[in-house]
């Protein structure tokens, strides 16, 4: 066998073996809750100035979502 073909052996060899580990490694998963957000439908005219009524209600109130 040649020396390059030896080597591109090792080569697959690692990353199979690389694929492998990473594969059985635990995968850490959390479900993150979604805040809703919610507004009011209104029919206006043009040149009218209006407000738009939103509302945002988190499901985990007081905690901060970053992490």
């Amino acid at each position: 066998m040649k020396a390059s073909s030896r080597y591109a052996m090792r080569v697959r060899a690692a990353f199979v073996l690389m694929c492998l580990v990473v594969a059985a490694l635990p995968i850490s998963a959390y479900a993150v809750p979604v805040p809703t957000i919610t507004a009011s439908p209104a029919t206006v005219n043009v040149g009218d100035t209006f407000h738009i009524l939103t509302s945002i209600s988190s499901p985990t109130r007081g905690e901060s979502s970053a992490r």
